[in-house]
């Protein structure tokens, strides 16, 4: 080996060899640090990513659900977070991941092994604030020095919202809160998310969202108790049951000859018998906006004081008395239709009174008898006037105040005191027929008890009585008389606005579809009745390129499927989402489908030979599936040209064939005349041959429809399809 004399070699000295290790050194740490600081960039944006997903899908659940999808138990290890957000109260939560559908995350691993053994040691998790709503990621990202815990940003004061989205549709207990106790929801409605007022144990406040009213769940349910007349005051006998209602004569006292009694209505119990309880009005009625008023009544049974005005269940608004019981049946019930609403407005009856006691006593068990809580004579408390002054109610002063004023028993208010309240029940004491209920200002909270039942005559208005509105859910789930889905049947015909330019007949991105599902379990689905566009999957050749090209669409085909028909769903006022037909059908809690995209992953390894491990991916096939079943036989029950067009085109499912020499990875698809078919995309045989192939044939999106969205003018026939509006 040739030895280097440093001292004479002109060409490298000792100092431009140090100087050359110091330079290298230099270069190796910058492009060690390059590095590292590559992967924690990567580490913060990924923490980023995960961070605005969950606000997303927590935002939806929270607005669905009036709660944050947490885990039991507070988290305790938040040193390093809970200074960061001023808005942020003590209070720090595990986010219960599991409740969020269809989640990918980069970080947060130590959520499983946190279910385990609820540890605040853990720190690979995400948790939430209580009171801000802000997610932080415990174990932090570390970038230049700097350890970083949530999204960026200068944190301003955070208004949380008081009432939920609208719900669109009315199904059976779509409403669950934190305690797992559940309500129905109609359409058109919104739930408080204040504290306090979003559980049922303690009164869940709904309101309509166009008039703002505001009612209260009463569960039925499993409760305990039914939907019934109850005597709750002591000497209260009843007196068997009255023939002409078949109802118990309830005595008003035990040596009163009065008694009262009510035929049950046959639409109230239906409505909870299918929904599981009813509403009552958070208020007494109100009323506001009127022009006139007189205390002077023209001695009718149909009669107000107050001249024009609305209605309002509202806090704070003047009570809607100097009206007789007939007019404010009337005016109950013409507040909502079902078939304009989808809820029945009533005049309280002695069903819903008594069974609102029956509820109220869950929490307060003497209420019906001894109600301290509300406006009477003998009783103290501020309150705030109509012209939005403090005011003192002073015991032994008797006043009306405005609704809203006193204290609330599972957010009721003044089912006690303030004002004696119509309902629809009835006495024998002619001629004061009627019945009211619930004493009033000048009388004491010990006598004139919500329990009292007292007597009026069809004459009868003056300032010391009003009337409390009941609601029943209808059957109009949609809560809108021209919404698409109370009108149309599966198998009408839609002109639906893709929202794409230069499709359609008049290249106005108008097509003809058809109505797959209208129902609560699939909502209102409609698919076009053409193909609307080719669709190419695999590619041609007996090399190994041929079969990984063909073997990745065939392991993407429902994926690849869906997004195609995506397209004809994200550019429309009326859609929500989109698949291709033979994918499942099904739709989650945000409105979404859920599964469409669902496969049996597999692998396939039902070979009927042992194939060669050269070829690349064998072992990675996904297994065959049947998710087309349910389209398949929804659109062969409409019948006619509805699995039949005339076309071939695919449906997002696939079909292993194996046998003793091959195996074939198929995509399904209907052809022509409606027969079910099966082409493969690629295949194997016991030799290690294999192809690819490749087919093109139609796409048919299924569209998934706002609940909301209206019919303009059409039949839903072919001649006369169902024209949209929002």
């Amino acid at each position: 080996m040739k030895r280097i004399n440093l001292r004479e070699n002109k060409g490298v000295t000792l100092s431009t060899l140090v100087i050359a290790i110091l330079l290298m050194t230099i270069i190796t740490s910058i492009i060690i640090y390059n590095t590292i600081a590559g992967a924690n960039t990567r580490a913060l944006n990924n923490m980023y990513n995960d961070i605005t997903i969950l606000k997303d899908r927590i935002d939806v659940y929270y607005s669905k659900y009036g709660t944050i999808p947490v885990l039991e138990g507070e988290y305790t290890n938040t040193k390093n977070i809970q200074n960061i957000n001023s808005n942020d109260n003590d209070k720090y939560y595990v986010i219960d991941l599991e409740a969020l559908e269809n989640l990918t995350l980069t970080h947060g691993d130590g959520y499983t092994r946190y279910k385990q053994v609820q540890s605040s040691y853990i720190t690979d998790i995400y948790v939430i604030n209580e009171q801000s709503h802000n997610i932080y990621y415990v174990r932090g990202v570390v970038l230049d020095g700097n350890t970083y815990y949530t999204l960026p940003g200068d944190y301003t004061k955070v208004n949380l919202p008081e009432w939920s989205d609208t719900y669109t549709v009315t199904k059976k207990n779509n409403y669950t809160d934190t305690e797992g106790n559940s309500a129905t929801i109609p359409a058109g409605f919104q739930v408080s998310l204040k504290e306090g007022e979003n559980k049922v144990s303690t009164g869940l406040v709904v309101r309509n969202a166009q008039d703002l009213n505001e009612f209260v769940w009463i569960p039925v349910e499993n409760m305990g108790y039914k939907y019934d007349r109850y005597a709750f005051l002591s000497g209260q006998p009843s007196d068997g049951i009255d023939e002409a209602t078949n109802s118990l004569k309830i005595k008003q006292t035990a040596d009163s000859a009065i008694y009262f009694t009510e035929a049950i209505s046959s639409d109230e119990t239906e409505s909870i018998e299918k929904y599981g309880g009813y509403y009552i009005g958070r208020y007494e009625t109100g009323i506001e906006g009127y022009t006139a008023f007189s205390e002077t009544s023209d001695g009718t049974t149909n009669w107000t004081g107050y001249t024009g005005g609305n209605l309002s269940i509202q806090k704070g608004k003047q009570v809607w008395n100097y009206i007789t019981r007939d007019k404010a049946k009337e005016v109950a019930e013409g507040l909502y239709t079902d078939a304009e609403n989808g809820v029945i407005s009533k005049l309280c009856s002695s069903y819903a009174w008594d069974t609102a006691l029956k509820f109220i006593q869950t929490n307060y068990s003497t209420y019906p008898t001894n109600s301290s809580q509300g406006n009477y004579l003998d009783t103290e408390f501020t309150y705030t006037d109509l012209d939005g002054n403090s005011q003192t109610k002073a015991n032994g002063e008797a006043v009306l105040v405005p609704t809203g004023q006193t204290t609330a028993v599972n957010n009721i208010y003044d089912m006690g005191g303030n004002v004696y309240e119509f309902t629809t029940e009835i006495n024998n004491n002619t001629p004061k027929i009627y019945t009211v209920r619930g004493g009033y200002y000048n009388d004491t909270y010990t006598i004139a008890t919500p329990a009292w039942r007292a007597i009026a005559s069809s004459a009868d208005a003056g300032a010391e009585t009003s009337f409390r509105v009941a609601l029943f859910i209808g059957d109009n789930i949609y809560g809108n008389p021209d919404a698409l889905a109370i009108k149309a049947k599966p198998g009408n015909y839609v002109k639906y606005d893709t929202g794409i330019d230069g499709i359609g007949d008049n290249q106005d991105g108008i097509l003809t579809f058809r109505v797959l599902y209208n129902d609560s379990t699939y909502g209102l689905q409609i698919i076009s009745d053409k193909n609307v566009e080719d669709v190419t999957l695999g590619t041609d050749g007996n090399d190994l390129n041929a079969w990984q090209a063909s073997m990745n669409d065939y392991n993407n085909a429902i994926a690849t499927l869906n997004q195609k028909a995506e397209r004809y769903a994200e550019s429309s006022p009326y859609a929500i989402d989109g698949r291709c037909v033979g994918s499942v059908p099904t739709v989650g809690i945000d409105g979404k489908f859920n599964a469409k995209n669902t496969e049996n992953v597999g692998p396939f390894n039902d070979f009927q030979f042992t194939p060669s491990s050269t070829i690349e991916g064998v072992n990675d096939m996904k297994d065959t599936d049947t998710n087309y079943e349910t389209d398949q036989t929804a659109m062969q029950a409409i019948g006619g040209d509805m699995w039949t067009t005339g076309e071939w085109y695919w449906l997002a499912s696939r079909i292993v064939a194996s046998y003793l020499q091959n195996c074939y990875f198929n995509i399904r698809l209907v052809d022509s005349v409606g027969d079910l078919r099966n082409y493969s995309l690629c295949d194997i045989d016991y030799n290690a041959n294999t192809n690819g192939y490749s087919f093109t044939y139609g796409l048919r999106p299924v569209i998934l429809l706002k609940p909301g969205v209206e019919v303009a003018s059409g039949d839903g026939s072919e001649t006369s399809p169902f024209i949209l509006e929002e």
